[in-house]
Parts: structure tokens; C-alpha cells; sequence
């Protein structure tokens, strides 16, 4: 969800990048939806860490997902 080549900047959903054999699952509704939580955690968690998106510690995000009864 990182972009290639620039900083702070998360996609999510059906823009993102991913491979081939993973289109048909990845563009479905809950994916995108999962995919935009994690992005919004990721930037709150940058700004309170005064970090890029790229260094946000991933442990971390995935213990907030996981708070707010995500599914990792």
C-alpha cells in the first residue's frame, strides 16, 4: 500500500498494486474496505509516531487491526 517513490502517500483498495493470481479475491468489496482501515491506522499511527507511512512499526499496526476486531 506503500506507493513506489514517494513519501506518506497509502493506497488502497482497487487502486492498489498486486499481482495477477490475487485480482479476483483482492478487488472484492471487504478486501478494499480492510485494506482502507489498515491505511487510515497506518497514517494515525505515523503522525502520532512522527514517522513516514514507510516506517510506521508494523507489530504495532497490526495490534491496532487486531483491537478493532480486524481480521490480519
Amino acid at each position: 500500500m506503500v506507493v513506489k517513490g514517494k513519501e506518506n502517500l497509502l493506497v488502497a483498495g482497487r487502486c492498489a498494486s498486486y499481482e495477477i493470481e490475487v485480482a479476483n479475491c483482492i478487488r472484492c468489496m471487504p478486501q478494499c474496505m480492510v485494506m482502507g482501515e489498515a491505511a487510515g491506522i497506518a497514517a494515525a499511527l505515523a503522525v502520532k509516531e512522527q514517522v513516514t507511512v514507510r516506517n510506521v512499526d508494523v507489530k504495532a499496526l497490526q495490534e491496532k487491526l487486531l483491537e478493532h476486531g480486524g481480521i490480519l
